[in-house]
């Protein structure tokens, strides 16, 4: 959703946006111990503009932000195919890597 509403109030040039979220978890503690987002983003937008956006919709994320108080969250970004960024939050309060 931040990547949407991002996209739209800052009119950024793209076209597409895909999201795949995996997670690893304990069959003993019946729990995750991680999740990792996998977004792909697709238009004219440059490799700095996508950054923020990618940074910016990180720190908006409600889902994110609540799950990385328990756990490690990876977001891998790609724009048209290209990796740009990975950034990376745990329950230590680390920052967007």
């Amino acid at each position: 959703m931040q990547y949407t509403s991002l996209v739209i109030a800052k009119e950024l040039p793209i076209d597409d946006i895909k999201m795949m979220v995996r997670g690893h978890h304990s069959q003993e503690l019946r729990a995750f111990k991680d999740m990792i987002f996998e977004v792909s983003l697709e238009g004219a937008a440059s490799e700095d503009q996508a950054d923020t956006l990618a940074r910016d919709a990180s720190a908006r994320c409600f889902v994110e932000n609540t799950l990385a108080k328990a756990i490690s969250v990876t977001t891998h970004v790609n724009l048209n195919g290209k990796k740009l960024v990975t950034l990376t939050r745990s329950p230590d309060g680390a920052p967007l890597g």
